[in-house]
C-alpha cells in the first residue's frame, strides 16, 4: 500500500507543482501588469516633461514678447507724434481761418461804412439841391419872380 500511496503522492506531486507554478505564474503576471502600468505612468510623466517648454524656449518666448512690446511702444510713440503734428496743423488752420474771417468782417464793415457814407452824401446832395432850389425861389420871389420881371419890363 505504501507503494500505492507513493504512486498516489507522485501523481499528486506534479498536479500540486503545477498549481504552485500556476499560482506563481499568476503572481508574475500580476507583477508584470503592475510593472507595465508603472512603466506607462513613468512614460506619461516623461512625455509631460518633454511637452513642457524648456528653459531656453521660455527665454526665447520672453525675448519675443519684449521685442513685440518694444515695437508696440515705438508704434504708440509714432502715433502720438503724428497726432501732435496734426493738432498743430489744425491749430494753424484755425488761426488762418480766424484771420480770414476777421479780415472779411473788417472789409464788410468798411464796405458798409462806405455805402452808408455814399447814401448819406446822396441824401445831403438832394437836401442841398432842394435847399438851393428854395433859395433861388426865394430870390425870385423877392425880385418878383420870373414872370413879374418879364411883365415889369414891358
Amino acid at each position: 500500500m505504501m507503494a500505492f500511496f507513493q504512486a498516489q503522492d507522485s501523481s499528486f506531486v506534479p498536479v500540486e507543482k503545477l498549481r504552485e507554478r500556476e499560482e506563481e505564474l499568476q503572481k508574475l503576471k500580476q507583477e508584470l501588469e503592475s510593472k507595465d502600468s508603472e512603466l506607462e505612468s513613468l512614460r506619461a510623466e516623461v512625455r509631460k516633461h518633454d511637452e513642457q517648454p524648456s528653459h531656453s524656449s521660455l527665454e526665447e518666448e520672453l525675448n519675443h514678447a519684449r521685442e513685440e512690446r518694444d515695437a508696440l511702444h515705438q508704434q504708440l510713440l509714432n502715433t502720438i507724434k503724428h497726432k501732435v503734428a496734426l493738432s498743430q496743423e489744425v491749430e494753424a488752420w484755425q488761426e488762418d481761418m480766424r484771420l480770414v474771417i476777421s479780415q472779411q468782417v473788417r472789409t464788410q464793415g468798411q464796405e458798409e461804412k462806405a455805402r452808408e457814407k455814399r447814401a448819406s452824401l446822396q441824401r445831403n446832395s438832394r437836401l442841398s439841391r432842394s435847399f438851393r432850389g428854395l433859395g433861388q425861389r426865394a430870390e425870385a420871389e423877392e425880385s418878383g419872380g420870373f414872370f413879374s420881371n418879364l411883365f415889369k419890363k414891358i
